[in-house]
Parts: C-alpha cells; sequence; structure tokens
C-alpha cells in the first residue's frame, strides 16, 4: 500500500518541472502587425519571429530583452527572472508532517521518522529538478505589446 502511495508522490515532486515545463512562451504583438520581434538573453539564446508572435525561450537563461522594431521605430521590454510559484508548492510536501506528528505523538512507532524523511525527501527532490530543468522560474512579463505608430 505504501509502495502504492510513494509513486505518484514521486511523480508530483517537482511541481514546475510537471506543470509548466522548462521553456516559456512570450506573446509578442504591435501595431502595425508585421514587425520584426525578437528575444536576446544570456547564454547565447535568440529567437525570432514577426509579429503576432509566440516566442519559446528556455525558463533557465537570464538576461531576457524582447526587441519589436518596424515602421522606423524600435522598442525594448526587459523580461525580469524570478522563481516561479509552482516552485514553492514543493513545500506541500511538508504540510502533512506536523499532521502526522501531533497523530502519532506517544505511539511509540517509527511512522513519524519515516514521514518527515519521505516529506524532506520529496520537497528536496523537487527543488533539484525543478532548478535543473529550469521550472523553478518565471518571467514578470508574458506578453508584449508595441506601439510603433508614434
Amino acid at each position: 500500500m505504501r509502495m502504492m502511495l510513494a509513486l505518484p508522490m514521486l511523480l508530483l515532486a517537482a511541481c514546475g518541472t510537471m506543470t509548466h515545463g522548462p521553456n516559456e512562451t512570450i506573446a509578442v504583438d504591435s501595431q502595425p502587425r508585421g514587425a520584426a520581434a525578437s528575444i536576446t538573453c544570456d547564454g547565447g539564446v535568440h529567437v525570432t519571429g514577426t509579429t503576432p508572435a509566440k516566442l519559446v525561450i528556455p525558463r533557465k537563461v537570464d538576461g531576457c530583452v524582447v526587441e519589436v522594431s518596424g515602421n522606423a521605430h524600435t522598442k525594448r521590454v526587459t523580461l525580469h527572472r524570478g522563481y516561479s510559484g509552482r516552485y514553492w508548492a514543493n513545500f506541500t510536501y511538508l504540510t502533512p508532517f506536523p499532521v502526522s506528528a501531533i497523530a502519532s505523538f506517544g505511539g511509540g512507532n517509527n511512522d513519524l521518522a519515516a514521514g518527515a524523511i519521505s516529506a524532506v525527501a520529496l520537497t528536496g527532490i523537487g527543488f533539484i529538478v525543478d532548478s535543473a530543468s529550469g521550472a523553478a522560474y518565471d518571467r514578470d512579463v508574458h506578453e508584449v505589446f508595441a506601439d510603433l505608430e508614434h
């Protein structure tokens, strides 16, 4: 029975990786449409398209700037990277621990220790996997609009 519960918990340990993955889509549009759009990030990441465009960049990279050019105008928007709320959801494995500690207080068994070790291990696995895949991160801006007529 414990093994049947352990597998789904292990698979869900990396909340960010499982729910939104290592890449992020930035929607870029302009007035007028048909402008050249690009995102350049640290580490040599450079993606291009024509507005309206959906440009995909790795969540892991930092220092990203969106540039939209056309109609003799250029607009630049800096994308700031922060931690995703889904990354912090890895802590949810620790919340059952205090409840199990109270429930088994004075029980004289090893369930409390096993619960604590499992909760800490799953939380640690989630943080490691999300950090390694880049899913720990999210941008402050997911849509960029550039008015190139003014």
